[in-house]
């Protein structure tokens, strides 16, 4: 691989600048983008200036100390990048904005850095069709035209393999958590109400087709002693899971809540008995990740990086998709997980799964120059 001195501020002359590109950010919570939103705060404390560049109506923001760009247009992505980034990190592989920004990036001689996160097969026949159509054009170029691509699993890496990166340059850094700005809000939280006066299984995540929530609700109906708490906002989905929950008379026992804030999203980790996923795909969730900072078991589908976790000796449980009498089995060994494990498992998070343990990781690539 060649090597680029980039333009803008140097390295090592003064504050590097990273911009990262994602096309949601502000007022969206999704799993990408408390990524970025952590990863961004553990790289200012270590000395780096970051923003963040997201599409929306001209503006610029500060969210939680952290500079937000939104931009309506290419042009005002390239004005961003162009106003004195050293690095340009764009997340989410199909996305015209992110590999706009990092085309950009390039053309610039600047460091272009990419983390794909997960690569979710379509659902519909058009829809694999038409992600397949866009590997091999535009996600092929993306693999071509960056320095570095930061992998979050073993799976993701074979994944970005097959869609044309190069090997040498993959990094395997793991999604991570903010473990001092999750221990400083459990803190906070002592003695805060749980979201249902009951006791619970929760599901953090939006409401997406991927997410297959409607496999939760209706496997609830052989759930004994436990409510469910459906957390996250409607990303297209919403309508049928409430429709499912009507069809199947559960609405005393399964919950819903829209756009919860911080506070109340640690409180329903703080106060739940396990942490349930259905997905039809994942990279590695960071709501995995918060549970287990809470000492609290999860219960996956087997797919992308949730394996890996489990493997990695989390307090994890895992069963095929779609299958309802595994995924009650798995439920019920995670329920009966003994104290000192899962304190184990909260630990492992720090030491693995953590920015404090992470951010330097990325702050090597960013740094390097072939």
């Amino acid at each position: 691989m060649r090597e680029r001195e980039p333009q803008g501020r140097q390295f090592g002359s003064g504050r590097m600048r990273v911009i990262m590109v994602n096309k949601l950010f502000a007022g969206y919570l999704g799993g990408v983008e408390r990524y970025i939103a952590s990863l961004s705060r553990e790289l200012q404390a270590l000395g780096v200036d970051v923003a963040v560049c997201a599409k929306g109506k001209d503006g610029i923001a500060t969210i939680d100390g952290l500079t937000v760009h939104t931009v309506s247009s290419l042009s005002g992505l390239r004005r961003v990048i162009e106003s004195g980034a050293d690095v340009v990190h764009a997340h989410l592989p199909r996305k015209v904005f992110s590999f706009e920004g990092l085309r950009i990036g390039h053309a610039g001689r600047r460091r272009t850095i990419f983390t794909p996160h997960a690569f979710y097969p379509g659902g519909s026949v058009i829809k694999k069709m038409g992600k397949l159509a866009l590997d091999l054009t535009m996600t092929r170029h993306t693999m071509r035209i960056c320095d570095a691509v930061i992998n979050l699993t073993p799976q993701d890496q074979r994944d970005a393999v097959r869609n044309g990166l190069p090997r040498h340059r993959s990094h395997i850094v793991p999604n991570s958590i903010s473990a001092k700005e999750l221990a400083e809000l459990e803190s906070a939280s002592q003695g805060s109400r749980p979201p249902v006066d009951a006791p619970y299984i929760l599901h953090v995540g939006r409401f997406d087709p991927v997410k297959n929530i409607g496999f939760l609700v209706r496997a609830h109906r052989a759930v004994k002693g436990l409510s469910l708490v459906l957390i996250g906002q409607d990303d297209g989905e919403l309508a049928n899971v409430r429709r499912t929950i009507a069809q199947h008379k559960l609405e005393s026992r399964v919950h819903i809540i829209e756009r919860a804030d911080r506070a109340t999203l640690i409180a329903a980790y703080a106060n739940a008995s396990a942490v349930v996923l259905s997905s039809r795909w994942e990279g590695l969730p960071t709501v995995l990740l918060e549970g287990l900072f809470f000492r609290k078991p999860f219960v996956a589908s087997d797919v992308g990086g949730n394996g890996w976790l489990a493997e990695r000796g989390a307090s994890g449980f895992l069963y095929p998709l779609d299958d309802e009498d595994a995924y009650l089995t798995a439920l019920a060994r995670a329920l009966a997980v003994p104290p000192a494990d899962l304190e184990r498992s909260r630990n492992l998070v720090v030491d693995e799964f953590s920015w404090e343990a992470n951010a330097k990781k990325l702050l090597s690539i960013y740094s390097a120059t072939g």
